[in-house]
């Protein structure tokens, strides 16, 4: 990324809008030409000529975003994980109800790159963050150079059409590679908890065998009791009468 400044002499003269000169007040203009590596009268040009300034701001991000190449993700309070513009406070002043708007590139990794090429930006007050950001390109540059060297290769079709009809199809399968990815996560996803709930179901199984067990040799237990308690009282009880009458005839009955 080059560190572009608004006072840059090939530039600071130039009014972006017609009317507004970049020198006094491109320091957005000046970002965003940080993060779509153009330089700054270029992007001028392109969002003058798109109709996307109105008393010198941007009327579209979005629009002016898509335009220099870039994405844009809206406005924030809180610092995004990526390179984007930042609103400071360097222009306040106390005795106004309103504030001057100064904008400065700031890295992921805290690092401000002031468009005035003053260090003092170190010393300003975040105010916001425009979340503008450079898109992820969709195919690598040996991606690029495999369609146009091969592909087009002994294809009229491919070659009168352009690469493009190639590559669209290439965006469609990665589209629906992210979709098998996708999928294949939330697969390893319920597996896992499948994974987890057959471990249970073995732990509650293990315990349920132990307490088979324990209840088996209680059963045990209860059967040689109860066994016991027949036996007692499967005993056939003394015959008094026929004893006593043995008895008295072998006293008084000679023999």
């Amino acid at each position: 990324m080059t560190h572009w400044k608004q006072t840059d002499p090939r530039w600071t003269n130039y009014k972006y809008d017609g009317v507004n000169t970049i020198g006094k007040y491109g320091c957005f203009i000046t970002c965003l030409a940080m993060l779509c590596d153009k330089t700054p009268i270029e992007v001028a040009d392109i969002l003058r000529n798109n109709n996307l300034f109105t008393n010198g701001y941007i009327n579209n991000s979005a629009r002016a975003a898509s335009l220099l190449g870039l994405a844009y993700d809206g406005t924030s309070k809180v610092q995004p994980p990526y390179t984007c513009v930042a609103e400071t406070d360097f222009y306040d002043n106390p005795s106004t109800s309103t504030m001057e708007q100064h904008f400065i590139v700031i890295e992921a990794n805290g690092t401000r790159l002031d468009p005035l090429g003053s260090i003092s930006a170190v010393k300003y007050n975040l105010i916001s963050y425009r979340l503008f950001r450079k898109e992820t390109p969709m195919f690598t540059d040996l991606e690029v150079k495999y369609i146009k060297d091969n592909l087009n290769d002994g294809n009229e079709y491919v070659a009168t059409n352009g690469w493009e009809l190639v590559a669209e199809a290439i965006v469609h399968a990665k589209n629906n590679f992210k979709s098998f990815e996708k999928r294949i996560a939330e697969l390893q996803t319920e597996n896992a908890t499948l994974v987890t709930e057959n471990e249970e179901c073995n732990k509650d199984l293990k315990n349920a065998k132990i307490e088979l067990a324990s209840m088996t040799t209680k059963k045990d237990e209860l059967q040689k009791q109860l066994g016991e308690c027949l036996a007692k009282t499967a005993t056939p009880k003394t015959n008094f009468w026929g004893d006593l009458y043995d008895l008295l005839r072998s006293l008084f009955v000679k023999k």
